[in-house]
């Protein structure tokens, strides 16, 4: 049972409630318990000062793609949701186009049960309308409803028969589930890639006519008026596609629909000199389209605020304009963007805002939360409305940095975002004076996020099987040099931030009490709880990399993943072969948790960024917590490093020199050099 979190003295707004006024919020086993003034402290709880800050129910984004499976080095569902969390996200929907298809029950359980092992923001999970998305077979609703798909699309393509949208809208009518369309008649968008106008004539780019959109707009109403079925249009981009929606609601029509932020902030200006990071579809449009799209949320014909979060590789925006794929990322950007063009140019008001980014979301796609009436989901947003900063694409926490805003000014950024009862992303809360057990102290909060971000990847990486129960650490190093590492004999499954423990840099246990602590967590003097074995390893390696900041090191065994990746080692030589395969470093070694480990070590610590312990897993390092980790599920239980190892490169053994300080170590190193390899 989790300790309560009391959110004191912010600004509350709730639509749902018809509430705006300054009180607190106090969250207990998860969910709200009072919202409101004069609300006492209990007794061991959490307390964050919130004064001078907007707090809202969770935001929910109902538009994302992450990417996996299938495309895990673009976006994975863990750092698309570490990224939702970030841009002050509860809760995401995730689209179905992936490899495979989300288009059957399997695919959509497992999107459901990595967003729960990421531990981020709640992941939601589209079903595809149609087997693999060809626009020919109705896939299985009822299956996927079952398994938690919320809500079911194409995305990416339109469907393009009618008679099989029909289908899909009576299907979806049973369930109470919104069927959500990409509107494009590819006959006329076929080939085109920006903008059918003035700009796409200079840039000598076929254009994409609002046409081919509004087309489909008035389409799919049509069968929504038919069969009385939920119609979802995503991301309007057109003035024309605004008006049929507006007429759709006036005839009782159970149509709904939603705009980026995006096409509420750029116009097709922002292509000009062939900027593939402002290349997405729909594309961005006129500026009369702009202010027509902003009208329709604030009188409310469009319903949602979504970002359209579609991240994708640097290399592939590097192409030819027409040759780039489409979309950006946004989910770290969408609030500052909504905050500076709809909130402070007075398009909408505040209540109207939150509305589109919270209340909405969770009604038209039936989903738990937005509101904070009591008894409610504790997810909880809580942003300041005036803060400027400036877009840094490679500060994100989604691994895309495809965004058109890197250097723009925007105001408006989350500062703590809560699901659960839980914070999973806080950021410096400037606040009044500390008060007791109040998370203003800078050093302290941020010792404090790191243990609650370290424990998260724990689980995250037990999730997918890469760390087998106790067995596996993580440490990350703190600014005046100490280091938080893992608690020994922790099951990763289950682990939280009391499990992680404070040690200085030379080893020994920081004895006084932790500047960051609160009631109820253990003292770092409690000898019950030691470090783990492999502390040795990390601080061999902190002390030999001094753009090293956190470290993974886990497990099953490397040699898994040579098996996996083809490549035929004995396994009676594996654990003492040393060999470089492409970038990484394999490093025999004898017991862990050993001094023998980190002199194993030092050989390759200036140069490798992975290393794959021969006989007890795999060990990255990063510039970060998030760094690290991304190097650590890009290894999968070693077989795809490896694999890609050979593809730039191939294995080969290490240098004489190298191999010579192995064989110093133990004799039987002296005949690695001789071990052939496939």
């Amino acid at each position: 049972m989790s300790r309560d979190l009391l959110l004191r003295g912010g600004r509350i707004v709730d639509p749902s409630q018809g509430m705006d006024t300054v009180g607190d919020v106090l969250l207990r086993d998860g969910r709200v318990e009072a919202c409101g003034s004069g609300i006492g402290t209990p007794d061991g709880a959490d307390v964050i000062d919130v004064s001078g800050l907007v707090v809202t129910p969770g935001m929910i984004d109902v538009h994302i793609h992450l990417r996996e499976p299938g495309r895990e080095d673009v976006e994975t569902i863990a750092t698309g949701a570490h990224s939702a969390a970030a841009g002050g996200f509860t809760g995401v929907c995730a689209m179905p186009n992936t490899k495979p298809v989300t288009d059957n029950q399997a695919v959509v359980g497992f999107v459901k049960r990595q967003g729960e092992a990421a531990g981020f923001a709640r992941v939601y999970p589209y079903g595809a309308i149609s087997v693999g998305q060809k626009g020919e077979t109705l896939a299985e609703i009822a299956e996927m409803a079952g398994a938690g798909a919320v809500a079911f699309s194409d995305d990416g393509k339109p469907v393009e028969s009618a008679q099989l949208m029909r289908t899909a809208l009576e299907y979806a009518r049973a369930f109470n589930v919104p069927i959500a369309e990409h509107c494009e008649d590819m006959t006329l968008a076929r080939g085109g890639s920006m903008n059918e106008g003035i700009m796409s004539a200079k840039l000598g780019l076929k254009g994409l006519p609002a046409e081919a959109e509004e087309i489909y707009v008035i389409r799919d109403i049509l069968l929504a008026k038919r069969t009385g079925g939920h119609i979802h249009l995503c991301h309007l981009s057109t003035k024309g596609s605004v008006e049929l929606v507006r007429w759709g609601k006036e005839r009782g029509i159970n149509v709904t629909s939603e705009v980026c932020s995006h096409h509420i902030s750029l116009t097709e200006d922002a292509v000009e000199g062939y900027n593939t990071n402002a290349k997405m579809n729909p594309p961005l449009r006129t500026a009369a389209d702009v202010d027509a799209l902003q009208q329709g949320l604030a009188d409310g014909t469009i319903d949602l605020l979504v970002t359209d979060h579609a991240p994708h590789h640097y290399d592939e925006k590097e192409r030819e304009f027409a040759d780039a794929p489409n979309g950006i990322v946004g989910l770290e950007t969408a609030l500052g963007i909504n905050c500076t063009y709809l909130l402070h140019r007075g398009i909408m008001t505040m209540s109207q805002m939150v509305d589109a980014m919270s209340c909405k979301p969770a009604k038209v796609f039936h989903l738990p939360g937005g509101t904070l009436a009591r008894g409610s989901l504790g997810d909880v947003t809580v942003f300041d409305p005036n803060r400027l900063w400036t877009v840094n694409p490679k500060a994100f926490k989604s691994k895309g940095r495809n965004t058109p805003y890197g250097g723009h000014q925007l105001t408006g950024q989350a500062r703590l975002t809560v699901v659960g009862g839980r914070s999973v992303q806080l950021s410096r809360i400037d606040a009044a004076a500390p008060t007791e057990r109040t998370v203003v102290d800078a050093l302290g909060e941020h010792t404090r996020e790191l243990r609650i971000l370290l424990a998260a990847a724990g689980r995250r990486l037990h999730a997918r099987g890469l760390l087998a129960g106790a067995e596996g650490n993580l440490s990350c190093r703190l600014p005046n040099g100490d280091l938080l590492i893992t608690a020994s004999g922790v099951d990763k499954g289950a682990i939280d931030h009391t499990h992680v423990l404070r040690v200085h840099a030379d080893g020994t246990p920081c004895h006084e009490e932790r500047g960051d602590a609160r009631p109820g967590d253990p003292p770092s003097r409690d000898t019950s709880r030691r470090p783990s074995s492999e502390l040795g390893m990390h601080l061999a390696c902190y002390a030999a990399r001094a753009d090293v900041q956190a470290i993974v090191h886990a497990h099953p065994p490397a040699a898994t993943g040579f098996a996996a990746a083809g490549i035929p080692i004995p396994a009676d030589v594996l654990p003492e072969l040393p060999v470089v395969v492409g970038p990484i470093a394999l490093v025999p070694y004898g017991r862990p948790g050993t001094p023998a480990l980190a002199d194993a070590m030092r050989p390759f610590l200036a140069a490798h960024e992975v290393f794959l312990l021969a006989n007890h897993g795999v060990t990255a390092v990063g510039r970060s917590i998030e760094d690290a980790l991304l190097r650590m599920e890009c290894v999968e239980q070693s077989a795809r490093i490896l694999a890609v190892a050979r593809l730039l490169g191939g294995a080969r053994l290490l240098p004489p020199s190298e191999a010579a300080v192995l064989a110093s170590l133990h004799p039987r190193y002296e005949d690695a050099t001789q071990v052939k390899m496939a």
